[in-house]
């Protein structure tokens, strides 16, 4: 028993010690790591989960350093998440999603925005949000399910969404592109569940 103790209480030491050097409170567990080539930045999606809390941030730093830095720091009910980057410039970008405690459930979540984060002038801009993205007849709204990457010409967001009509009712899942400019969504395949 005494050894498992030790053992333990060394590896609470050691995780103690790799927040301090990184800058990322031992609570937050990994959820998804990113290069940009074009900074040589590293990007670390981190979430952290309990009963009574719920957070996910975004942290990054240069390949050269070992401490990381937060990218802004949101209230507790703003998340950061899903985060993509260009392969050619600069920038990531990320969705935004309001999150608050649900009775008997857990957590639910509010998506509010796609946002483009340039690491060069450490400088976040909104993308497109869930009033102004520009949805395809018959959808009335929708939200972003997934980012899942930047078109080749950085042009567009690749990712998945969930749709829906002015009446609401059925939710339609597809695999798109907005636009980082005109915020125009187009289709490109239905999915018949929100991953597939």
């Amino acid at each position: 028993m005494a050894d498992d103790e030790e053992i333990k209480r060394k590896a609470e030491e050691e995780q103690l010690a790799i927040a301090n050097e990184t800058g990322i409170a031992a609570d937050f567990a990994p959820s998804r790591l990113i290069y940009n080539p074009a900074t040589g930045m590293v990007i670390a999606s981190v979430e952290r989960f309990a009963k009574d809390a719920f957070d996910r941030r975004l942290f990054f730093r240069h390949t050269s350093e070992r401490a990381y830095r937060p990218l802004e720091s949101p209230s507790p009910d703003i998340h950061f998440h899903d985060v993509v980057t260009s392969a050619t410039h600069p920038v990531i970008y990320f969705a935004v999603t309001r999150i608050s405690k649900m009775p008997g459930t857990g957590y639910g979540g509010d998506w509010l925005s796609v946002e483009r984060f340039d690491l060069q002038q450490n400088r976040t801009e909104s993308v497109f949000t869930k009033e102004n993205w520009r949805l395809p007849e018959p959808y009335a709204k929708g939200w972003i399910s997934h980012l899942l990457g930047v078109t080749l010409d950085n042009s567009a967001i690749i990712c998945s969404c969930g749709l829906q009509g002015a009446a609401g009712g059925k939710v339609h899942y597809w695999l798109a592109t907005v636009s980082v400019v005109s915020r125009e969504v187009t289709l490109l395949t239905r999915l018949e569940q929100v991953w597939f």
